[in-house]
């Protein structure tokens, strides 16, 4: 059987009277699961592999017998050289319950206040406070006095003027930090470099922050435009509004939120061998871009400009962005005549993407009266619940058959085709193209033009496409309704392409009043509206701080209901089981059409998750669940947003498994299942913020590992390790309640520290960032048990004496059963203390060349007065009162017995 490579591929076995189907063996490349109705999917998105491929399952039929089956298929090659849009290179924060992004700050971090009102401080202002003479301090000086002095800048009582608050911003920034400029609204500001060259934010979750501070309209940026080009990282730009140009070409990790843009463009461009990554517009308005005068006496292709312009970009998001009117002017002439507005042509966009980007996913986005194309993708991508409203063409995608990505195209919206005509020859009254082997689910084009308007239906001349899919997508359901213009009725070719479809039983009278202009008659409480109207109202909609502001989602709504595809709405709570849909990805957890629901997790309180053995992203979104089920060898690899277990995780037999990594956070709060779970963390954030008793391999290499969270409990039991990997990563503890957290070491379980170039990640208290405090509000406690402990020094041994702490909590009691070194020299020595009277874990290396090899472990003071904090004894007793009771796997806490130790472990 031939099958697709780089798709989901569901197999029907054949078989009849099958009570269920068990798989016994993998493919070597991809995953195989079961799906409900006992099909196969057969997921090999993320892969190019090509050939045979085989695999094997048990069907137990009805009467209880039973037969193993051998099945092979033949992968043809990838069409699509990048594959599927997953959203993992996606960088995205977590959200509130009002959309809005939780911004944190890490260790290094300083707020800089900046205000244009006469009352912001000055030069003079700075000189009179520190008694000198203004025209005494140089700028170094000047610099000098703001770094060290933290007050200047700290409070919009203390906010600075723009020189003086730009020069701290770009003091500050000379260093990786989670620094925060707020400018002050109500005001422009022409002075301003945003982001200083070199900009990196302290980490994916404590980027570098711009936004505003108090009332009025947003701080608005005029003069200077705003440039990265040199790698700048780890940044989130939001409430403000600019009246200049924005080039990105070069940045990695970088969001644009609650923006506008007026009048010109956003350049987000990243080079041939090194494209932009993590780049995210959203919650923003972008409207009227164009130029002010042709380069020649007439406007011509060169006069090329977008709303934005994309190229080489991995990991690109755009989300709830409104897109206005970009490209054109209301004066042009046809002929282009440079002494009014700029005419349309072909080569201006609301917005364009080169075939060079990869992971694209726009969503929730209204895109209109574009001065040709509303989008070009010409990446392919993941394209989902947006309003394309009366461009020139509406959108294209072209990544299906080449070097792009499959296009994933569902439950959008076109209508209203505009036919701006130049003699440059822009489109007029295309729909939606699409190339081999997308995907066309749910989509509506409708109403060319405006029936309940003949003038109107009169002057859209055209007529272009309403759906042109060359040669054969894979799959399409779109419905096409009254897509004709008059001066193309009677012609075959028109008629053949622009024909009404998939609109069976459809109340045609009613169709003909679901219109945009209806639709915005409602909206502003009038008896008739223009899509003018509607621009106007969109472009103000952020700057007035609307509290009930237009979604994409709630036009296209409109539309559905009336054509009679109308998403249900699930009042109640379920187990939404992941089955990969052919259709798309079949791995993406935003993706509605995997889940058994056709909607997300979390729709409704108290959801739970069966993920089924299934190979799952978690990106682009924040999400409750109560309980998540993995299944036999499920995945789930979260690498931005947010994801809360709030009650059980539970895996199969083959164990589960994740990923968490970029700015990815998974926050779990009971785990007790027998089969294992592996968690590695290579950035982002883990969280433990229950009882994690189950069979556990935590493996840490970056990012931070929150053992516990105000008063929850690790327990590393038989056969659970702990892995902690190089000095990068945080591991520890945090909390914002004052409990007691621990981590708990039993009989059989291992803690492996593992030494990178500068040393070791220390298991201690720190501050995560994710509360409000400042300071870690926890108590900490490491009870050792009978656990084993590994420490790999191969990354600094052969140096230099040092000392490293490995582990520094509030108490420490219990004995390790067994230590075991790795990658120390015949000419170093080595001492481990286990100090109980500072509770710390302590490694100490000799100098290399000066010793024999000998490992020394040494125990301090007596572990028994962990019994002086009572609220820690309590938790490390199970309340019991003696540390003996504790566990039967818990050594003996006599005097003796750390001397026995000690020797022991000579």
């Amino acid at each position: 059987m031939d099958i697709a490579a780089g798709r989901v591929t569901t197999l029907d076995t054949g078989l009849e009277n099958v009570a269920s189907i068990k798989i016994t063996e993998l493919p070597e490349i991809g995953n195989l699961t079961v799906n409900p109705d006992n099909t196969l999917a057969l997921v090999l998105t993320g892969t190019d592999y090509s050939g045979p491929l085989s695999f094997q399952y048990d069907a137990t039929f009805d009467d209880g017998t039973s037969q193993n089956f051998d099945y092979t298929v033949d992968v043809q090659p990838l069409t699509a050289l990048k594959g599927w849009s997953t959203g993992e290179s996606v960088y995205m924060l977590e959200t509130d319950e009002e959309g809005d992004l939780v911004v944190e700050y890490g260790d290094i971090h300083r707020t800089v206040y900046v205000s244009d009102s006469d009352m912001a401080l000055s030069k003079s202002d700075i000189a009179a406070l520190e008694g000198l003479d203004e025209d005494s301090i140089s700028p170094k000086a000047l610099r000098e006095i703001l770094m060290e002095n933290p007050e200047y800048g700290a409070t919009p009582d203390m906010a600075l003027d723009q020189d003086l608050g730009m020069e701290l911003w770009d003091a500050l920034n000379q260093e990786s930090g989670s620094n925060w400029l707020l400018l002050e609204r109500g005001y422009e500001y022409d002075d301003v470099k945003l982001i200083p060259n070199n900009t990196v934010g302290e980490s994916e979750l404590h980027p570098v922050y711009v936004g505003a501070f108090g009332e009025g309209a947003a701080p608005k940026l005029v003069g200077e435009d705003l440039r990265m080009f040199r790698g700048e990282s780890n940044i989130v730009i939001e409430n403000l509004e600019f009246a200049t140009h924005i080039n990105v070409l070069g940045a990695k990790n970088l969001i644009f939120n609650n923006v506008v843009v007026d009048g010109r463009q956003m350049n987000l461009q990243g080079g041939k061998d090194t494209p932009l990554e993590g780049i995210t517009v959203r919650n923003s308005v972008l409207y009227d871009s164009a130029k002010d005068a042709p380069e020649n006496e007439t406007w011509g292709d060169t006069d090329r400009i977008q709303g934005i312009f994309s190229k080489a970009i991995d990991g690109y998001l755009l989300e709830n962005i409104v897109v206005d009117h970009s490209g054109w002017q209301a004066d042009y002439k046809y002929d282009g005549d440079g002494d009014f507005g700029q005419a349309p042509s072909k080569m201006s966009h609301n917005i364009y993407m080169t075939d060079d980007l990869s992971d694209i996913t726009m969503r929730d986005s209204i895109i209109m009266r574009g001065a040709s194309y509303g989008v070009q993708f010409r990446s392919g991508g993941f394209v989902e619940d947006n309003a394309f409203i009366d461009n020139n063409a509406a959108f294209y995608t072209s990544g299906g058959d080449g070097d792009g990505q499959f296009g994933f195209v569902a439950d959008n919206l076109v209508t209203s085709g505009a036919a701006k005509e130049s003699e440059s020859g822009a489109a007029l009254t295309f729909g939606i193209g699409m190339v081999d082997n997308d995907t066309l689910l749910d989509n509506i084009v409708a109403h060319l033009a405006d029936p309940n308007n003949p003038d109107e239906f009169a002057a859209k001349v055209g007529n272009g496409w309403a759906l042109d899919t060359r040669p054969d997508s894979y799959y399409d359901d779109t419905i096409v309704y009254n897509w004709m213009a008059q001066n193309y009725i009677g012609n075959p070719q028109a008629l053949e392409r622009n024909a009404d479809q998939n609109v069976d039983g459809l109340d045609t009278d009613l169709a003909d009043q679901t219109t945009i202009q209806n639709f915005t008659a409602d909206l502003l409480g009038q008896s008739t509206a223009t899509i003018d109207d509607l621009g106007q109202y969109l472009r103000t909609q952020i700057e007035d701080d609307q509290l009930d502001p237009v979604t994409a989602d709630e036009i296209i709504a409109y539309f559905q209901e009336t054509f009679g595809i109308a998403a249900d709405v699930r009042f109640s709570e379920e187990t939404l089981r992941f089955v990969p849909n052919d259709l798309g990805d079949g791995v993406r957890w935003d993706n509605r059409i995997n889940w058994t629901t056709e909607d997300l997790p979390g729709t409704v309180a108290g959801d739970s998750v069966d993920l089924a053995g299934n190979w799952v992203v978690f990106a682009t979104t924040t999400a409750t669940v109560q309980d998540l089920d993995f299944g036999s060898g499920g995945q789930l690899a979260v690498t931005s947003g947010r994801l809360d277990v709030e009650g059980e995780t539970s895996v199969g037999a083959n164990g589960g498994e994740i990923d968490v990594s970029g700015a990815g956070q998974i926050w779990m709060n009971n785990y007790s299942d027998e089969d294992a779970l592996d968690i590695d963390v290579d950035g982002g954030r883990f969280a433990n913020t229950g009882v994690f008793d189950g069979l556990l391999d935590l493996h840490v290499t970056d990012g931070q590992a929150l053992l516990g969270v105000d008063d929850a409990v690790m327990e590393l039991g038989q056969d659970s390790a702990l892995t902690v990997v190089g000095d990068g990563a945080k591991v520890g503890f945090d909390g914002e309640a004052g409990g007691v957290s621990v981590l708990r070491m039993e009989s059989g379980s291992e803690l492996r520290m593992v030494a990178g170039e500068d040393g070791f990640s220390t298991i201690e208290e720190f501050r995560s960032g994710a509360h409000e405090n400042d300071d870690p509000n926890v108590l900490s406690a490491l009870d050792i048990g009978e656990g084993a402990l590994l420490i790999d020094v191969a990354g600094i041994a052969g140096g230099a004496a040092r000392d490293d702490i490995l582990i520094d909590t509030d108490e420490i009691v219990g004995l390790f059963d067994d230590i075991e070194f790795i990658g120390l020299g015949s000419d170093q020595d080595a001492t481990l203390v286990v100090d109980y009277d500072t509770d710390t874990v302590t490694l100490s290396l000799g100098t290399a060349g000066e010793g024999t090899g000998v490992l020394d472990v040494t125990t301090v003071g007596d572990m028994l007065n962990a019994a002086d904090s009572e609220e820690i004894w309590a938790v490390l007793t199970k309340g019991q009162g003696t540390y003996e009771e504790l566990d039967a796997s818990t050594p003996d806490a006599t005097p003796g017995a750390q001397e026995d130790f000690a020797d022991a472990m000579m």
